[in-house]
């Protein structure tokens, strides 16, 4: 959501930047952080997922990653309540 309440469509590039100034200062504090993602076409290509990388190297849970996100694993799907 932007700041006056509306839906914010996210490109690749906005998502990025949010990983840049929102995760990548966490991790900096905290360098066993696991980062899980879905699979989101902003959230998977190219220029993200070298980014991501960059950030978490093997701590990364996604499509395209050394960690493959299973399909339909408990232990990795979101909670429904």
């Amino acid at each position: 959501m932007n700041e006056d309440g509306t839906p914010e469509t996210i490109s690749g590039a906005s998502y990025r930047t949010k990983i840049e100034n929102f995760l990548q200062p966490m991790v900096e504090h905290n360098p066993n952080l696991w980062f899980q993602q879905d699979r989101a076409t902003t959230h998977n290509n190219r220029q993200t997922m070298d980014l991501l990388r960059e950030i978490f190297g093997e701590h990364l849970i996604s499509k395209n990653s050394d960690f493959p996100r299973p399909p339909r694993s408990s232990d990795l799907t979101a909670l429904d309540f």
